[in-house]
């Protein structure tokens, strides 16, 4: 901005709240207004110009401030100048927000592409670039690189066709004449002209800045780079050589740009003011008991105005209370003194128990969570359900069966624990305590290992034979072969039976038939004796009605040898009975061999 510009915006921001014709000025914010006015719907408005006692007096919302001049209200406490409430720098004076990054009419220099502008300070903080936006395309005749793309009056008509206009080229000065679309043609110095190999010359560009060029091909090229320039105009009174920005109070400070095209220090600041323009209005007692007279701080020369008459109803009602919201939905009382005065706002009182929107969160249930809201009247509203719940109490126990899938024989079921964790979800199942498994059976030993409902068994071919009506048949008068194999395949089985029929062939003193039983190979532990009937009924009646009989102890060899008597006949059912007098010893791996001759 020139030097010159500086009276000219401060006849503008001295502007009175009205034009001319009585209409209040058209503003874009609160700082285009005077200070006793804002912004309000693009107009500015006095707010409060007869004097405010309470809030209610107020349009928009407004707060009634000490001065009786209304104000709006932007906020209570710094913490609502701050989007997150937490501390941004922030502050809140007489209800309305103000930051700390700058002085209220200072000016910044910034760019909108290459475009220049200033941003403004107002209420502490910088506003947005004034500078003139990136045009989407060149705008002819302002002789401005209106796109920024470092060229200007690009495509615009920028001669008369049939007019000269002046041209230089590397070979010197010349004319161009205009074509028929308003474009300079030719240079008429041409451009090849004469020069030697490795010869420069250099042209003064830019602020202080030269260009190069150098000979190339008997013709002097310009390097198109302006080296050394500087960021102003170094030339005394040409535009750009004095640089102004606002100061202080209503004031101002320069500075010069130097010979070499760099801006000197900035000047003192000076012609200040006398009070700053954001103050409230001053206010004293005249004449009567409450009646005040006020003065304000001229925004365009930051001097105070004359006192005003006195205003004999100015001040508060003696008793009359006034009230700022504050905390957790409380109020700060000001009382109107006995100097019809505003006391300091007291403590904040009647607060609620919580901050509107706040969320509290506790535990429930098993490991969920609830939560309530802050309503806007600072009360907590009623808990939510419980969300999230596990499957158990954290340190909860259950008891479960467990064991294998049958209590047939040996096997007994028992029980395993789990218990459920800090994050109430059940933990795995504990070891399975007092549970009787099954096992690989044993054969023969009357033991139900394997749980299946009985012992075991492995019977050979004679099977069933363990009683004297259900002996194995021989057929008649065996003849010894074949040999018989045979086990007690159990521990309850004691004893085997066989049966053939006897048909008494001859019967001669001294050369009469005889029966033979021969009992062989007895297991480890077997210790079994023979016992010949002469017919069932003597079987079932016990080994007393045997006819012939073999006893050893242990395990050895047993033998039968029976020889029919004169005048008696031996045909019938015989039985032979083989009695293990070793039961425990008993099982399917228990064998014997038995060889049976009939009535032979």
């Amino acid at each position: 901005m020139r030097v010159g510009g500086l009276l000219l915006a401060l006849l503008v921001l001295g502007c009175g709240s009205e034009s001319s014709d009585g209409v209040s000025p058209a503003c874009a914010k609160d700082i285009d207004c005077p200070a006793d006015q804002r912004c309000l719907s693009s107009a500015c408005v006095a707010l409060g110009a007869s004097g405010c006692k309470s809030d209610a007096e107020c349009d928009g919302g407004g707060k009634c401030l000490p001065s009786g001049a209304c104000q709006k209200a932007e906020c209570s406490v710094a913490a609502d100048c701050c989007p997150s409430g937490d501390a941004c720098g922030r502050e809140c004076r007489d209800f309305q927000c103000f930051g700390a990054e700058c002085t209220d009419g200072e000016r910044r220099e910034c760019f909108l592409g290459c475009h220049r502008g200033e941003r403004i300070c107002e209420r502490g903080e910088f506003q947005p670039c004034d500078a003139a936006p990136i045009a989407p395309n060149e705008l002819c005749g302002n002789d401005e690189d209106d796109d920024c793309n470092g060229q200007t009056e690009e495509g615009c008509t920028t001669c008369s066709p049939g007019t000269s206009v002046p041209c230089s080229t590397a070979c010197g000065d010349g004319e161009s004449v205009c074509d028929p679309n308003g474009q300079a043609g030719p240079c008429s110095s041409g451009t090849d002209c004469a020069c030697t190999a490795g010869e420069t010359k250099d042209r003064p560009c830019g602020n202080c800045g030269t260009e190069t060029a150098a000979c190339e091909s008997g013709a002097f090229a310009w390097s198109g780079e302006c080296l050394g320039a500087g960021v102003c105009t170094s030339t005394i009174g040409a535009e750009g050589n004095v640089d102004w920005r606002a100061c202080g109070l209503c004031g101002s400070q320069t500075r010069i740009c130097s010979g070499d095209c760099t801006w000197g220090e900035w000047s003192e600041c000076s012609q200040e003011g006398e009070c700053d323009p954001s103050s409230p209005a001053e206010e004293r007692g005249c004449t009567g008991a409450c009646g005040v007279e006020a003065r304000t701080c001229d925004a365009a020369t930051c001097t105070w105005s004359d006192w005003s008459a006195c205003n004999e109803s100015g001040g508060c009602t003696l008793g009359d209370d006034q009230t700022q919201p504050c905390g957790n939905c409380g109020l700060k009382v000001s009382t109107c003194d006995s100097d019809c005065q505003w006391t300091a706002f007291g403590a904040c009182s009647g607060e609620g128990v919580c901050k509107p929107e706040t969320v509290e969160t506790e535990k429930c249930g098993n490991c969920g969570e609830r939560q309530r809201l802050c309503s806007s009247s600072c009360g907590w509203g009623s808990w939510s359900e419980c969300d999230g719940e596990g499957q158990c109490t954290a340190g909860e126990e259950e008891v479960t069966g467990c064991g294998p899938g049958t209590t047939k024989g040996p096997c007994e079921q028992g029980t395993a624990v789990k218990k459920c964790s800090a994050s109430c979800s059940w933990g795995p199942l504990g070891a399975c305590i007092g549970a009787v498994f099954p096992k690989e059976e044993i054969c023969g030993d009357g033991i139900d290992q394997d749980c299946s409902g009985a012992d075991k068994t492995q019977p050979d071919d004679w099977e069933p034979n363990d009683t004297c009506g259900s002996c194995a048949w021989l057929g008649k008068d065996p003849d010894g072969a074949p040999v018989l194999y045979a086990t007690f395949d159990e521990a309850a089985d004691t004893v085997d039976f066989y049966c053939f029929d006897a048909v008494d062939d001859f019967n001669v003193v001294g050369f009469g038939e005889h029966i033979r039983v021969d009992l062989m190979n007895q297991s480890s532990g077997l210790d079994a004796d023979i016992f010949l009937y002469r017919n069932v009924t003597d079987c079932k009646l016990g080994t007393s009605k045997a006819v012939a009989k073999s006893e050893q102890f242990g395990s050895v060899n047993e033998s039968i040898d029976w020889s029919e008597t004169t005048g008696t006949s031996d045909d019938g059912t015989w039985v032979i009975e083989v009695r293990n007098f070793e039961p425990a010893a008993a099982g399917c791996s228990k064998a014997y061999t038995l060889r049976v001759n009939g009535l032979n």
